[in-house]
């Protein structure tokens, strides 16, 4: 009698393992993504006040900015600006003849 409620124990503790790794295999992305999010919201967080630092420092206009950035692609969009304007050749002044 011992024997098979150790045999039936062993199969429902089975069919428990199975049944989870079946559950963990399916959800194992939508964890993956959302622990990614979440790493992404605490970069975001703690590096926000310095990167605006920088920010005023370079563009010197605060409207650039972002307000409450959530992502990296958020926090970082004013460096797209700074680039672009890295490019840019300052207008030369324009040579006026001057008669003699």
């Amino acid at each position: 009698m011992k024997e098979r409620t150790l045999i039936y124990l062993s199969l429902v503790v089975s069919i428990l393992t199975l049944g989870y790794a079946v559950w963990l295999h399916q959800h194992a992305e939508e964890m993956a993504i959302e622990a990614l999010r979440k790493r992404e919201r605490e970069i975001v967080t703690h590096y926000a006040p310095k990167v605006r630092t920088v920010y005023l420092d370079m563009l010197g206009k605060t409207n650039a900015l972002p307000q409450n950035p959530q992502t990296l692609e958020e926090l970082l969009s004013p460096l797209v600006l700074i680039v672009e304007q890295v490019g840019q050749l300052p207008e030369a002044p324009k040579k006026t003849e001057t008669s003699k």
